[in-house]
């Protein structure tokens, strides 16, 4: 038996590269998906009809996840702050070094870069507010309203997890933190893996191989998408039930503030 040959499925299903990586994800792809297979049933009484503002804040370059020295499989976010003044190649370099700090002090060998987080978050939250609202506005950045912020970590192996936390930063009512988990399971493909690759020899492996490591790329997305968008559904009902919770003996189609 070929053990080298045989471990190259392996490495492409645990996601394992060599040296200090940064990875780029867009999971909007994956969030329409998850949304999808969420049911979102009509509420009892009706839409309440008043605006509702939330804003996302988040950095351009979106949610970032890193390992470090006590876990290689365990992935947390990580904060690389910079002043939305600088922008351009002065914000690039600010990032990379910001980036390599972390590197130093936690010993991360790869980051995971969810370029698009803030906009598959508002899908999401715009997507589950509609069962309660009439009107809300979901935007990016803003000022207005709710202001929340997203955290999270991830676990990359034979199954993917991904725990996401949407935090309230500011808002008209207190609202806890809201949490969503999202799993998806790629150890099931060795099952033709293994087989093709005994067969097909090295060539065959490189191949699986390949294939493998964009099965195990996309379960990861989707394991964010669905943690993310999980805690976007926990946190608009905690929303709606703030608004009855405010006014009892207001119809929801004679809405007044939270």
């Amino acid at each position: 038996m070929n053990t080298p040959r045989l471990c190259l499925p392996l490495l492409a299903l645990f996601g394992v590269g060599c040296g200090y990586q940064v990875q780029q994800h867009s999971v909007l792809e994956e969030m329409q998906h998850a949304i999808a297979e969420t049911p979102r049933p009509a509420v009892e009484g009706g839409l309440i009809e008043e605006r509702l503002d939330v804003s996302v804040a988040m950095a351009p370059e979106g949610l970032f996840l890193a390992d470090s020295d006590e876990s290689r499989r365990d992935f947390q976010s990580v904060e690389v702050s910079i002043p939305p003044s600088v922008q351009g190649d002065s914000r690039t370099e600010l990032l990379q070094e910001g980036l390599e700090s972390l590197h130093e002090e936690r010993g991360m060998r790869i980051t995971h870069q969810v370029v698009d987080a803030a906009p598959a978050l508002a899908m999401a939250l715009d997507y589950h507010l509609r069962r309660y609202f009439r009107d809300p506005h979901v935007v990016i950045q803003g000022t207005e309203g709710f202001v929340v912020g997203l955290s999270g970590g991830s676990h990359l192996a034979l199954t993917k997890r991904a725990s996401m936390t949407l935090l309230t930063l500011r808002g008209p009512a207190p609202i806890q933190p809201a949490e969503g988990d999202g799993v998806r399971r790629t150890g099931p493909h060795l099952g033709w893996a293994i087989p093709v690759t005994l067969v097909t020899g090295t060539l065959g492996a490189l191949l699986v191989g390949n294939i493998l490591g964009r099965i195990s790329s996309s379960h990861y997305r989707s394991a964010i998408a669905r943690a993310v968008d999980e805690a976007a559904a926990a946190w608009a009902a905690q929303v709606a039930a703030a608004w009855h919770a405010a006014h009892p003996q207001v119809a929801t189609n004679g809405a007044r503030s939270l």
